[in-house]
C-alpha cells in the first residue's frame, strides 16, 4: 500500500508538472505569436522602408536631372545677356559714330559754303579779269 500511496503521490505530481509543463508551453507559445507579430511588422516596415528608399532614389534622379536643366538655362541666359550687351555696345559705338559724323557733316556744310562763297569771289575776279582784257584788246 506504500508503494501504492507513493505511486498516487507520484503521478499527482507528474500530473503536476505536466499541467505547469503545459501552462509554460500555453505560455511559450503566446510569446511566440507575439514575437511573430512583431516579426511580421518589422517585415512590413522593411517594405515600406524599402519603398521610401526607392521613392528617395527616384527623387533624387529626378532633382539632378532638374539641377543640369537649370544650369543649361542659367549658361543659355548668361550667353544671351553677354550677346544682348556687344548688341547695346554696338549700338552705342554706332550713335557715337553717328554723332561725329553730325558734327563732320556740320564742318562739310560751312566748309562747302565758304567754298561756294570763295569760288563766287574768284568767278567775280575772273569775270573782271576777263572784262579787262577785252577791253584792251579791241582798243
Amino acid at each position: 500500500m506504500a508503494t501504492v500511496s507513493n505511486a498516487a503521490v507520484a503521478t499527482e505530481e507528474y500530473s503536476k508538472n505536466v499541467t505547469a509543463a503545459a501552462k509554460q508551453v500555453s505560455s511559450l507559445t503566446a510569446s511566440y505569436e507575439k514575437a511573430a507579430t512583431a516579426m511580421n511588422s518589422m517585415s512590413a516596415a522593411h517594405d515600406d522602408v524599402k519603398g521610401y528608399t526607392e521613392q528617395m532614389k527616384s527623387a533624387g534622379k529626378n532633382m539632378g536631372a532638374l539641377n543640369a536643366v537649370y544650369e543649361l538655362q542659367l549658361q543659355e541666359a548668361n550667353t544671351r545677356m553677354k550677346d544682348t550687351k556687344k548688341c547695346y555696345d554696338g549700338i552705342q559705338e554706332l550713335l557715337s559714330n553717328f554723332n561725329n559724323t553730325v558734327e563732320d557733316t556740320k564742318r562739310y556744310k560751312d566748309e562747302v559754303g565758304k567754298l561756294a562763297k570763295n569760288l563766287g569771289a574768284l568767278n567775280t575776279i575772273y569775270g573782271n579779269m576777263l572784262s579787262a582784257m577785252s577791253q584792251n584788246a579791241n582798243k
